[in-house]
């Protein structure tokens, strides 16, 4: 193993040792970095890297938009917007299977820490009306918000992948379409299928309300499908719909800006960003790439695997896809088919994580354990895994 390979060993391991000890992901990606650029470069060359890492146009693109999406997300919650758009979301679905599955769905829109135990309570209530057990509440709730990253043009993660990539959104977003579909299917299999129907009455003057409630995050999904514009300003756009909409004071805005925790976001996304691109600089990538190709596993069996075993023990989607992509692409295989696999394996290795937030709130919440959760996430997880490898080999 060469110098450059042993120092990224030590790199990742140091960023994921600091994230078991609860140190803030992007600061730990900033060490990593640190100890790529000053055991591979001259001490000078190696401030300058860290420095052009930065102020690079992709990382000040990917924090702008992951903080705009974060003070979004925070924003709805504190006007109240999310609550009366699931109000309306109740009122206008008719079966209380489709509750349980859709309103963790849009919530999941929202990227704010423990975001599960706000769809918690609704799964809780349309779950008991037909005697669902608290495992399968638990595995509900953490499931089913969670699929809708494969689509969500929002999902930090995919902005980060498209921002160090220059792989469009939608291209990212059709090539995990097929995902999405699979995962909404053994969502259903493994869960709600077995839930008799339950019919709920309608009101039809909650449409409205939820019209006007899930507005903001429209207007960003259509901005940033249909103009060619920073991806930030979309999400700019949705902010101020909600200003509008909740009828936003000064004394709110400050209490999102100051009172959320917004800086570990932008700390993380920013972190992770310069040390993806500290590891493409340096060239320490295509020595692991050389190591991987040398190997008798398929480039997807691979793509899938190192973002799966990453996310799983970091517990951090955007980890997994911040040390994965610049191996993958010095392995010349980051086609958009590949990008699929690769983004289900980091979202996987999320999912399943005893680090992952969601998964432990949901447990707490309905008093559950992890491994009660397990026979269910782990087969669902399995046939997801290997349709991505077969549907990026035989379909695209």
């Amino acid at each position: 193993m060469s110098m450059d390979v042993l120092w990224l060993v030590v790199a990742m391991a140091v960023i994921i040792i600091l994230s078991y000890k609860r140190f803030n992901i992007g600061l730990a990606a900033f060490i990593g970095a640190a100890i790529l650029c000053f055991t591979s470069l001259p001490f000078y060359d190696a401030l300058t890297l860290l420095y052009i890492s930065i102020i690079d146009s992709r990382t000040v693109e990917v924090t702008l938009t992951v903080t705009f999406i974060t003070v979004l997300g925070f924003l709805m919650q504190k006007l109240n917007i999310t609550d009366r758009l699931m109000e309306g979301l109740e009122g206008v679905l008719s079966d209380v299977r489709l509750v349980m599955m859709v309103g963790p769905a849009l919530l999941g829109m929202l990227p704010t820490y423990g975001g599960a135990l706000f769809s918690a309570p609704i799964v809780d209530a349309a779950g008991s009306q037909v005697d669902v057990d608290s495992r399968m509440k638990t595995f509900i709730n953490l499931w089913f918000r969670h699929v809708v990253f494969f689509i969500y043009p929002l999902t930090p993660v995919i902005i980060m992948i498209s921002g160090l990539t220059g792989i469009s959104i939608s291209t990212i977003i059709m090539h995990t379409f097929p995902m999405f579909i699979i995962s909404v299917v053994l969502g259903y299999v493994f869960s709600v299928r077995r839930v008799k129907g339950f019919r709920i009455g309608r009101d039809k003057y909650l449409l409205r309300s939820l019209l006007v409630n899930i507005s903001p995050i429209l207007i960003v999904v259509l901005l940033t499908f249909l103009l060619n514009i920073p991806k930030y300003l979309p999400v700019l756009a949705g902010i101020i719909a909600s200003i509008i909409i909740g009828k936003c004071t000064l004394d709110d805005f400050k209490h999102v800006l100051f009172k959320s925790r917004i800086q570990n976001f932008i700390l993380a996304t920013l972190g992770l960003m310069v040390f993806s691109l500290t590891i493409c600089s340096v060239n320490v990538s295509k020595s692991i790439a050389e190591i991987l190709n040398s190997t008798y596993f398929s480039k997807h069996v691979i793509v899938l695997v190192l973002p799966l075993i990453i996310g799983f023990i970091t517990g951090s989607p955007l980890t997994s896809a911040g040390l994965s992509i610049p191996i993958a692409q010095s392995m010349s295989i980051l086609t958009p088919a590949s990008i699929a696999v690769l983004y289900t394996g980091a979202t996987l290795g999320y999912i399943a994580s005893p680090l992952h937030l969601c998964f432990i709130l949901s447990c707490e919440y309905y008093r559950t354990r992890l491994t009660d959760i397990y026979p269910y996430v782990i087969p669902a997880a399995i046939i997801l895994a290997f349709s991505s490898i077969i549907i990026a080999q035989y379909l695209y």
